[in-house]
């Protein structure tokens, strides 16, 4: 998946940067410290679950899969993107 520059620039600098870091780690034969990271498994945390919405939307524009995972049960929830 190649992210245009429009697009990324449509959900921000930080965010767009984000999403074409995560695609590029998930292409096949993709390569960091000798490993290939293409069946690795991504989190991606945030204290506020607005910010993974936003990224959520982003990456699901990118057709990039993701599961969102929410726990509001604890006193501090725990909010993260899996890819």
């Amino acid at each position: 998946v190649n992210i245009a520059a429009t697009q990324m620039s449509a959900w921000g600098t930080k965010v767009g940067a984000l999403v074409a870091d995560l695609t590029e780690m998930g292409k096949p034969g993709h390569m960091l410290n000798g490993r290939d990271t293409s069946s690795d498994k991504i989190l991606v945390f945030s204290q506020w679950k607005e910010m993974l919405t936003i990224v959520a939307a982003a990456l699901r524009s990118a057709k990039v899969p993701y599961e969102f995972c929410f726990d509001s049960k604890h006193f501090s929830p725990v909010n993260a993107l899996m890819l």
